[in-house]
């Protein structure tokens, strides 16, 4: 499906080309955004991001590729594998963060905060399903506190990914800034 959502944010320009013939081009017309933090907190908070992507990413992989027994129970191994979901969103908007250079398109600010805001989501929904099935596997199959830890600290983290929708907040750039 094809979505308009931002097409009211560019006009059609026409221009001559090389050749002396007409063309048009898209030029952006729609608001700019900015981070409300300074660079120095945006840069401090992109590194805090990027170390707790790297836990959330070891919280995933480590119990599915070293789990043994653990992971081999579906209702272990369907939570782990649903938390490829958030990483891939958390990766994808720290790629954005990482591009910003200056003020943004509308359409960059709403993937920015939309993928950290879902992925913050659901990998605090992924992480209690960890949770609940590391305590359900310690109770009925067998004592594992390293899988338990696992999930705890996984959960931790997703809590963590809440506070980076105040640290990634953005707001209309002033009109008269130089885009």
């Amino acid at each position: 499906m094809v979505s308009r959502k931002y097409t009211s944010d560019y006009t059609l320009e026409t221009y001559m080309d090389g050749r002396g013939r007409l063309r048009e081009r898209a030029s952006y017309t729609g608001s700019y955004y900015e981070f409300c933090n300074d660079s120095a907190s945006i840069r401090r908070s992109t590194w805090i991001l990027a170390i707790g992507f790297t836990v959330l990413a070891l919280c995933v992989f480590v119990p599915l590729i070293f789990g043994g027994e653990y992971a081999k129970q579906m209702y272990v191994f369907l939570p782990l594998a649903f938390g490829l979901i958030p990483l891939y969103l958390l990766a994808a908007a720290f790629r954005r963060i990482l591009m910003v250079k200056g003020p943004v398109i509308r359409e960059h600010k709403d993937k920015i905060v939309a993928r950290l805001n879902t992925a913050a989501a659901f990998m605090l929904i992924v992480s209690v399903l960890n949770l609940a099935a590391a305590v359900v596997y310690f109770i009925a199959v067998k004592p594992d506190w390293a899988m338990g830890a696992f999930a705890v600290l996984g959960l931790c983290q997703s809590v963590q990914l809440f506070s980076f929708k105040k640290a990634f907040a953005m707001k209309e750039a002033p009109k008269n800034s130089e885009h």
